[in-house]
């Protein structure tokens, strides 16, 4: 064994460093492929992570994996919580816009609400339909809102503006000490 061996054996001890939740476990030794990346189709816990990375002094412990469970269990709950409000207020607006569908439909269109439906003659329905686009066209004294002037109101006013940009000079920064 060479001396430098001895030497990362010393200062850098490989063994066993700890597990997951999940029982898998963790050991620090040399890689003798160096290089070579494995990487497996499970996803490790950010804490392993951080730490397999180098960007984290100490292994995580077992019970900051587990806090870190309830935390993100919390957080799905609470998504969920959320998506479930987010879909009830979409549900309650698609009522409401049909409703309102509904009331602003013209009074001479009927909808057959009978299982059998009524067969009508085309030159009628024609007929029914453009009474109905000339009823809502046709300028009533209900349809027809007041027209109300606003007061103009008095917006601030500023002086003339002079100003004029100028080129950009640098001046010398004299260092100190």
């Amino acid at each position: 064994m060479s001396l430098r061996a001895i030497w990362r054996r010393i200062w850098h001890p490989t063994g066993f460093v700890g597990r997951d939740l999940e029982g898998n476990s963790y050991y620090e030794r040399l890689n003798p492929l160096k290089g070579i990346w494995l990487r497996g189709s499970r996803r490790l816990p950010i804490q392993w992570s951080a730490w397999l990375a180098h960007t984290r002094a100490h292994p995580p412990s077992i019970q900051e994996l587990q806090t870190d469970l309830i935390r993100q269990q919390r957080v799905q709950r609470n998504a969920a919580l959320i998506e479930a409000s987010y879909q009830q207020e979409r549900a309650q607006l698609r009522i409401q816009e049909s409703t309102d569908a509904e009331r602003t439909r013209p009074s001479g269109i009927q909808e057959s609400t009978s299982s059998s439906p009524d067969v009508q003659d085309s030159s009628t329905l024609h007929c029914s339909l453009s009474a109905a686009s000339d009823a809502a066209t046709t300028p009533t004294p209900e349809n027809i809102a007041p027209t109300q002037k606003k007061p103009e109101t008095s917006l601030p006013k500023t002086g003339s503006d002079d100003y004029q940009p100028e080129s950009w000079t640098p001046q010398l920064r004299i260092r100190r000490g």
